[in-house]
């Protein structure tokens, strides 16, 4: 549903201001390392997919934030963002079955390469999103750069909510932790 595709070459893609605000990609940050399969790189055949950028054309609408439910947290995908592209797949696949703890972590979508974000995400719709920055490898280190990921969703043309970042403790909120805000692609 959701497969490669690519603007033309010259365009910079939609995650283009938030590899700038971050500046060098990361190296991810491996205190909860256990298993070496953490590190074994997820491909298309696995499951993994490239975000999709879209045109404005044809956006989810509606007043209401998103009320996530238990079954929506069981079907969350991973996302991150690469040098070259930004990548998402179903924490809970095939592919994850077979790993060490039963699901992919965000190392599995990198091979442990250094990358610019991460969190997860849930699929409201084709073109709406809910994220969050939940990623202990990759997960943005302050609100800027958390408005700047939801953002990047919203210019590759999602309806894209954020659960937002928490100052008080360093972290981005989890799905269902705060009330969800709708990011728009020139907020």
């Amino acid at each position: 549903m959701f497969g490669l595709q690519k603007k033309d070459e010259w365009m910079p893609d939609s995650f283009t201001p938030l590899r700038a605000l971050v500046g060098s990609p990361r190296a991810p940050r491996m205190t909860t390392f256990k298993h070496k399969d953490e590190l074994k790189p997820m491909q298309a055949s696995d499951g993994l997919q490239s975000v999709l950028e879209h045109s404005m054309d044809g956006l989810p609408t509606g007043n209401a934030a998103p009320q996530v439910t238990d079954e929506m947290k069981k079907e969350a995908h991973l996302w991150v963002v690469r040098e070259e592209d930004a990548v998402h797949a179903p924490e809970y696949c095939d592919f994850g079955n077979a790993l060490a703890e039963g699901r992919i972590k965000h190392t599995n979508l990198t091979g442990g390469a250094p990358a610019y974000s991460g969190g997860e995400l849930i699929w409201i719709g084709d073109r709406e999103v809910l994220v969050n920055g939940c990623s202990g490898r990759y997960g943005p280190t302050n609100a800027e750069e958390m408005i700047a990921a939801a953002r990047a969703f919203a210019i590759a043309g999602y309806r894209c909510w954020s659960t937002g970042y928490d100052e008080g403790t360093g972290f981005c909120f989890r799905f269902g932790a705060s009330v969800p805000v709708e990011m728009k692609r020139d907020d």
